[in-house]
């Protein structure tokens, strides 16, 4: 009888022990190309015009 407790009480804790949710792993970080723009007193306006 009391190996019938302690079989049902294992198997119990190994039962929960398994049940857990996984966790997503977080998305991998993409190189991204940026540029910087200084605005200067010397030389003339360039517009440009393009498409994203």
């Amino acid at each position: 009888m009391i190996k019938r407790k302690i079989t049902a009480i294992a198997l119990l804790a190994l039962t929960l022990a398994g049940c857990h949710e996984d966790q997503p792993s977080p998305p991998e970080a993409r190189p991204v190309r940026t540029v910087t723009i200084e605005r200067r007193a010397e030389g003339e306006t360039v517009s440009l015009i393009g498409q994203i």
